[in-house]
């Protein structure tokens, strides 16, 4: 449920997907929050984290770590949206700006697995 924001369900299904693709997102988001609970880091009604700004920290880190263990969903669909089935993705347009992402863990983890291959191949 969101109140107060128009697009809120489209950040809960990106944050919810993200969760979804690595191992790690869930524990570490999990941690995060209860770090800053105990912190009284999550009052947003005292200028504090609100719980998915918690998330997309943990998003951001996940993604920006050496290796990535995230990837970036706008992108893989950019990259692979000609061969993208039905469903797999949520269409998202932003002031005439297509801000589309995946969907489909499945297709997710493919695509990205042969992506990072890549990245590997070429720093290694």
């Amino acid at each position: 449920m969101s109140t107060g924001s128009p697009d809120g369900d489209l950040q809960a299904e990106l944050i919810r997907t993200y969760m979804h693709v690595s191992e790690f997102a869930i524990p570490l988001a999990t941690l995060f929050r209860k770090f800053a609970k105990l912190s009284f880091l999550d009052l947003p009604m005292n200028w504090t984290f609100s719980p998915p700004v918690l998330s997309i920290l943990v998003i951001f880190y996940l993604q920006h770590c050496t290796p990535p263990q995230l990837p970036n969903l706008q992108a893989l669909y950019q990259a692979h949206q000609s061969e993208l089935p039905p469903g797999s993705f949520r269409k998202v347009y932003f002031n005439e700006e297509d801000l589309s992402f995946l969907t489909d863990v499945s297709l997710i983890k493919q695509y990205w697995n042969s992506d990072l291959s890549k990245y590997f191949c070429y720093f290694n």
